[in-house]
């Protein structure tokens, strides 16, 4: 739901969608026109989401609330850089990659 939400407020905009504004890579190495930004189903839109940032920064296993703000950072500066940040204020190694040290001490500081 978040994730639809976030692209029909973008779908709003003065002028067309772009890809930045969605800010996600949905060419696969293969050009883009506006055409493809503007007709991407919602579908699609949250299959990117989830598996190029949801997925990657395990938001299903991190405590409720952590888990948007980590997904919303991975949006907006990477996966790598979300879990980095997580990782320093949970005081873990930091490696950009969540896992079972770093999920063991969100969940503790929740």
């Amino acid at each position: 739901m978040l994730i639809l939400r976030k692209r029909q407020r973008n779908s709003n905009a003065s002028k067309a969608p772009s890809a930045h504004l969605r800010s996600i890579p949905i060419s696969n190495g293969k050009p883009v026109s506006k055409a493809d930004v503007r007709n991407i189903s919602n579908a699609e839109v949250a299959a990117i989401y989830k598996a190029n940032y949801w997925d990657k920064v395990r938001g299903d296993d991190l405590p409720s609330g952590l888990d948007y703000a980590v997904f919303d950072y991975s949006v907006h500066s990477g996966p790598s850089r979300a879990a980095h940040h997580l990782q320093s204020v949970l005081k873990v190694p930091q490696d950009g990659r969540i896992g079972a040290g770093t999920l063991a001490a969100a969940t503790k500081a929740d």
